[in-house]
């Protein structure tokens, strides 16, 4: 049986440059699976973005905890090519947490992203995301 959470965060944030910076935050949740399921959570979405200039990609990091963007990354970076100077690139990640059972409780997750190679700042503009927690 499915078991999804979904959410969506329009937070307009400046991302400086090159820096890594919080895009949205996934609350800690509570979720309802009978003892022994499976602990991977499944973490994915979308992010609206207006890149800066000079952008030649955007990476998207899956972190433990809330307003997280520099220690426990879930997964690996995801990076995505992208125009520079861009309004509303649509960048779609996902990402797959072993332990996810625990964290989604525990902490939630937070969701950064950097600009590479930016010389202008960019903009996100909207993160849509869902967690799926299924027995798989």
């Amino acid at each position: 049986m499915p078991s999804v959470l979904s959410g969506t965060s329009a937070p307009a944030t400046s991302v400086v440059t090159t820096a890594e910076t919080l895009a949205a935050n996934i609350p800690a949740s509570p979720i309802a699976e009978p003892p022994g399921s499976p602990q991977t959570v499944v973490i994915r979405g979308n992010i609206v973005f207006t890149t800066g200039a000079s952008t030649t990609a955007v990476q998207i990091k899956l972190r433990v905890g809330q307003n997280n963007t520099s220690t426990a990354q879930v997964a690996d970076t995801e990076q995505i090519q992208v125009a520079a100077a861009t309004t509303n690139e649509e960048l779609s990640f996902e990402f797959i947490d072993p332990a996810g059972q625990a964290n989604l409780v525990a902490s939630g997750y937070s969701i950064t992203v950097t600009q590479v190679a930016a010389t202008g700042n960019g903009t996100v503009v909207r993160v849509n995301f869902e967690i799926d927690y299924s027995s798989h």
